[in-house]
């Protein structure tokens, strides 16, 4: 058993080598074993007195015996200067940054350390710089000392945290602040903190709303947003400092509406993790599924109450919900994994735990009541501040503040994989009979669920728990999953008694969703889904329409002859959504316009002209026009592109760019795109969604194939450690081994994120079908 109060942590950094000292104040009832990767252990001490040990793997095994005190280790190592995990470098235009990025088990390769969630410690850091950088941490600088052309910045003591959540940052930083009760502080490389304004005011709203809606204040002194030139993820919730991929926190007056809603969706989340996540961590790994879902379900909550007008909502279960279902309706796990290696670790960070949980957790609220559900929360983040808890604590804590049985509906829930689809039907007594079966669009073991169903019969809502096979309603107009907050799928043997109940843009959202999920399957017939499509023509919501548009789009770029219906139904919705003044409806407009744009060249030749006047542009248009453009142009066009490309200095404009010159329909354009990754033109971090975009496009996809098997194994190196790679599989596999016969056998070559690659080969099977 070892208990670890704190770390004092002494570092001089000389450029990109660094060495120093970890004082542990721990206690241990045997010899201690302390994680560390590629550190150079010069001595161990116990109180002043030297101690053997011994390297086994990433393991330095320490002869304490029995112990409890102070343990001193000094070491020595280099900041990683090939990938973007530990503590690494980030390079930009005209310098660099050193930034650490941990979760999960990442902190062992900067200090060696317990990288255990559950050994909470409190951390006092102190760092040795050229007296030229600036440093930021979790907590304020408490002194300076100046020492020549040298400095010594310490820093004041954190609360007790895990080792995932430490922080630092070496470099020249550009601050803004924000005015607030405590510093609240952006930071970024020289040139950018410009763009930085707006994810201040959100980082500030969401505060606010946290705190007013878990009744506790935020704890720490100050809160930085950092954006890194280089990021492994989208952001990570250290506590009190915070980082961001440039592209999620910098934004400006210019930037279009769903790069505004997307940043301010990633900095809610990061914000919410502050509480639960950082103030309350989960004892483990394999409770990391609440940590996300948790922050994914509250972001959302946040952005609701803080944009009004933004129907986050609505978006939440067009992104979050709608992959939840599809993922695990595939290849799929439990909510809850028991995790015990790191690669395991990493192969959860998908979308069951994010968003199926974070879905289950809003059918929960539906359940159970809003306020109810706020209480619950409130309450156990009161109980376990500071310290770890388990998934079973909130289910108590909710369950108490309800007066229902949470327990019982969760454990069902995040202990199998998959999810129901309820069959609505009439029965021969003239009731309505729900029958419900499992949901895959795989072979699957059939079980049953426990539903919390919500219910419109005959105009009067009912609510009521399922946990059989079948049940029956007294009424003729049916409709179910009300604000489509149950996770399970409608199926109507008569579609009328739907559409006569009135149903809400959502729940319209919904019904396509299902029905498109049901062509997959085979429960309905492609002409089947073409007439619901064509009842559809007529929507008027951004959300149902756009999901049409989404649908249609996807199975254009699997086969542009048999789905060419495509580009008849989504011109028949540009016509109409032309002149629609929200936010929310310009995007989808916009998003229609840059689909209609690849698949009909003569409607990009007239969006194109729009290029002249890019800057007076509406922000949502810019990325249609840019398609267009590539589209309609050629290499001229792609000229353009890549002048506009190297002379742009923010992340999204040159993934704008990038992404257009992707679409231009000129296989050897796509080959000298994709060449520009290799010449460091391109950040590492945005390789993925060259190809993923190349592979996506019919007329890129078989020069992007040929492309990324070449360069395969450079492109491996640089996500070492990750699940990267088969994150990149699982999104091509199913359009290029439409015609590739080989990708499957290059999909079993590469050894991460294997669970990733076995959704990629189900959908290609099921895409073949459509195809």
């Amino acid at each position: 058993m070892v208990e670890v109060s704190s770390y004092e942590i002494n570092l001089s950094f000389k450029e990109l080598h660094y060495q120093g000292t970890v004082k542990i104040t721990l206690s241990t009832d045997e010899d201690l074993f302390l994680d560390s990767v590629k550190h150079n252990v010069k001595s161990v001490k116990a109180d002043g007195r030297e101690l053997p040990f011994s390297r086994e793997g990433d393991i330095i095994h320490i002869k304490t015996g029995k112990f409890s005190g102070n343990l001193e280790v000094q070491f020595e190592a280099d900041v990683n200067q090939d990938g973007i995990v530990g503590i690494y470098k980030a390079p930009y235009e005209g310098g660099y940054m050193i930034s650490t990025q941990f979760e999960a088990n990442y902190a062992r390769h900067f200090i060696p350390c317990i990288d255990d969630p559950s050994k909470k410690a409190k951390f006092l850091l102190t760092v040795e710089v050229d007296k030229n950088k600036d440093v930021i941490s979790n907590m304020p600088v408490k002194e300076v000392i100046e020492k020549g052309d040298r400095k010594i910045v310490k820093f004041h003591e954190t609360p007790k945290m895990s080792t995932y959540l430490l922080y630092l940052g070496i470099g020249n930083f550009e601050e803004i602040k924000e005015e607030f009760r405590f510093p609240l502080i952006l930071a970024t490389v020289p040139g950018k903190s410009v763009r930085g304004k707006f994810s201040l005011s959100i980082a500030k709203e969401s505060i606010e709303f946290y705190e007013n809606y878990f009744s506790i204040p935020y704890q720490l002194p100050k809160m930085h947003l950092i954006a890194v030139p280089e990021f492994s993820a989208g952001a990570m919730e250290n506590w009190g400092a915070i980082t961001f991929r440039e592209i999620a926190l910098l934004v400006s007056d210019k930037s279009p509406f769903s790069l505004k809603r997307r940043v301010s969706i990633t900095v809610a989340h990061e914000l919410a993790h502050q509480w639960f996540g950082d103030l309350v961590t989960m004892k483990w790994w394999d409770d990391l599924w609440l940590n996300e879902s948790f922050a994914t379900f509250m972001s959302h909550k946040a952005l609701e109450d803080i944009r009004k007008d933004w129907d986050a909502m609505g978006y939440f279960v067009s992104i979050e919900t709608a992959d939840a279902m599809e993922r695990d309706s595939l290849f799929t796990h439990p909510i809850h994994v028991p995790v015990k290696t790191p690669d395991e670790i990493e192969e959860i960070f998908d979308d069951i735990s994010y968003g199926k949980g974070a879905s289950i957790l809003r059918m929960i609220e539906a359940y159970i009541g809003k306020e109810n559900f706020r209480k619950g929360v409130s309450e156990y983040l009161k109980k376990f501040s500071f310290s770890n808890a388990e998934a079973s604590d909130l289910w108590t804590s909710l369950s108490q503040a309800s007066g229902k049985d949470v327990n019982s509906i969760m454990e069902e829930w995040i202990t199998h994989e998959g999810y129901p689809m309820l069959r609505v039907s009439r029965s021969e007594g003239g009731k309505v009979r729900v029958t419900q079966e499992r949901f895959s669009l795989v072979k699957a073991e059939e079980r049953l669920y426990m539903v919390p169903v919500t219910a419109i019969v005959d105009g009067k809502p009912t609510q009521f728990l399922m946990d059989g096979k079948e049940t029956y309603l007294e009424g003729k107009k049916v409709k179910l999953n009300l604000d489509r907050t149950g996770f399970y799928r409608v199926f109507y043997e008569d579609l009328e008694s739907f559409f006569q109940s009135d149903p809400n843009p959502i729940e319209r959202w919904g019904l396509i969703n299902d029905y498109f999920a049901f062509l997959l399957k085979g429960i309905i017939t492609p002409e089947e889904y073409v007439y619901l499509v064509k009842r559809m023509e007529s929507e008027e919501h951004h959300l149902p329409a756009g999901e049409v548009a989404s649908q249609l789009t996807l199975l254009y770029n699997i086969n542009s002859d048999r789905w060419s219906l495509a580009k008849d139904i989504i011109s028949g919705y540009v016509a109409k959504w032309e002149n629609k003044k929200s936010d929310v409806d310009r995007q989808t407009y916009a998003s229609m316009v840059a689909s209609l744009s690849y698949m009909d060249r003569d409607f990009a030749a007239k969006v194109s002209t729009m290029m002249d006047n890019m800057e007076s542009l509406v922000p949502e248009m810019k990325d249609a026009v840019v398609i267009a453009y590539s589209v309609a142009n050629g290499e001229k066009g792609f000229e353009k592109l890549m002048e506009m490309y190297k002379s742009s200095k923010f992340d999204e404009e040159k993934l704008r760019y990038l992404r257009g010159m992707l679409a231009s329909h000129e296989p050897h354009l796509i080959a000298n795109t994709l060449n520009m990754s290799l010449s460091g033109e391109v950040k590492k971090q945005d390789i993925p969604f060259m190809v993923i975009w190349g592979s996506i496009y019919p007329r890129a996809r078989d020069v992007t194939w040929e492309w990324f098997k070449a360069h395969m194994e450079r492109i491996s190196k640089y996500y070492e450690g990750t699940p990267r790679m088969g994150v990149i599989m699982s999104n091509i596999l199913p359009f290029v081994g439409l015609k590739h016969d080989d990708a499957l056998d290059i999909a079993s070559e590469i050894k991460s994120g294997k669970s990733f690659i076995e959704v990629g080969k189900q959908k290609l099977e099921l895409y073949k079908k459509l195809s």
